[in-house]
């Protein structure tokens, strides 16, 4: 859904952080996750969105805080 909602990848990154961590990311998880993003459209532009979702839901934070 986030990939369909949001056109602009700061955006979509920031809510990500927010549904799977409740928290917004630092300036370094943004940066890199945005420019994981770049250049990225349609399709590539969603398996991106999942793989950081999915990295963010494997992460030692998540494990350990919800």
């Amino acid at each position: 859904r986030i990939a369909t909602l949001v056109e602009d990848d700061q955006q979509a990154v920031q809510l990500i952080f927010l549904s799977a961590l409740n928290r917004m990311p630092s300036e370094t998880e943004l940066s890199k996750f945005v420019e994981f993003m770049q250049d990225k459209q349609g399709n590539a532009r969603r398996r991106a969105i999942g793989d950081i979702y999915w990295a963010i839901l494997n992460s030692t934070e998540f494990s350990w805080n919800h």
